[in-house]
């Protein structure tokens, strides 16, 4: 008995409505780069269940606005480049700029930081949650913001 050939598959709907099945999707489709409010957002519910008391801010510095609102804002003194986040603590003063794994600081950013740091503090570029929760408290023993004590950070 001679063998068929099976025809070449088409992309035409099968009978009654059925389609061809779709390959399986591999874990590179599933893996997708968090964005960088993502990372905003994770580190700010972290940092607000772990250490409510801690004294941290986010600066709403950036943003699209309009020609009118972004001079009302420069009047009033927003400055350009500040670090998303502020924190202070009893021996140091930490600028905190969130980034996703391929955002680079702008010059106003790297300028910020260049005045921030000539005043002694501590500036800081985190990619990730844990990323945040990994960064050194300095002036607190060798501890991570994971690792620190909650009243020692307050």
């Amino acid at each position: 008995m001679p063998l068929k050939i099976a025809p070449k598959a088409s992309k035409k709907p099968l009978k009654h409505g059925l389609k061809p099945a779709k390959k399986k999707p591999s874990p590179k489709d599933f893996s997708r780069q968090i964005s960088e409010h993502e990372v905003h957002l994770h580190c700010w519910q972290w940092v607000q269940n772990t250490y409510p008391e801690l004294l941290i801010f986010h600066v709403p510095n950036g943003g699209n606005r309009n020609i009118a609102e972004a001079q009302k804002f420069k009047r009033m003194g927003v400055v350009p480049g500040v670090a998303d986040f502020l924190m202070f603590l009893p021996t140091c003063n930490v600028a905190i700029e969130l980034k996703d794994e391929g955002g680079k600081q702008s010059d106003a950013q790297r300028h910020f930081q260049k005045r921030w740091e000539k005043l002694g503090h501590r500036y800081e570029v985190a990619r990730s949650l844990t990323h945040f929760q990994e960064m050194p408290i300095r002036g607190l023993g060798n501890h991570t913001m994971r690792t620190q004590a909650p009243e020692t950070l307050t």
